[in-house]
């Protein structure tokens, strides 16, 4: 993926996300993650929160791929690896609205066994693109 950039210096790294698929006026660029806790907090009186630098990681993919292709309406989304408990905690799907784009946050239950977890994933995938 490349840089909104016109003199980009040789140093700088090419941004390679996990997944992108796309279709004639849509993209979908997914950021995975393995993390044994999905919600951070700072110290014990603040409130947990997604992770701030998973969030600025796609919300830079989809603004960047928007930029290099504004035919297409690009969407992003962070997929966490899960648990069954986790997946069917609140936390499960959140959506967002972020500078016109969408921007989600998915767990994928991975407890499950591979034809659950493939309709999991293809059920997400149809939400964009149907």
């Amino acid at each position: 993926m490349n840089w909104c950039s016109e003199n980009l210096g040789p140093l700088m790294p090419r941004m390679q996300p996990d997944i992108l698929i796309y279709s004639d006026d849509k993209a979908l660029i997914i950021d995975t993650k393995f993390y044994e806790q999905i919600l951070v907090s700072r110290n014990s009186t603040s409130k947990k929160t997604y992770r701030s630098s998973h969030l600025y990681q796609i919300f830079t993919y989809i603004m960047h791929y928007s930029y290099n292709n504004p035919h297409l309406y690009t969407s992003g989304m962070l997929l966490y690896a899960g648990t069954e408990m986790e997946s069917q905690s609140e936390y499960r799907l959140q959506t967002h609205k972020v500078c016109n784009k969408s921007l989600d946050v998915e767990i994928l239950d991975l407890s499950v066994d591979i034809p659950k977890i493939k309709e999991q994933l293809n059920l997400m995938i149809q939400r964009y693109f149907s």
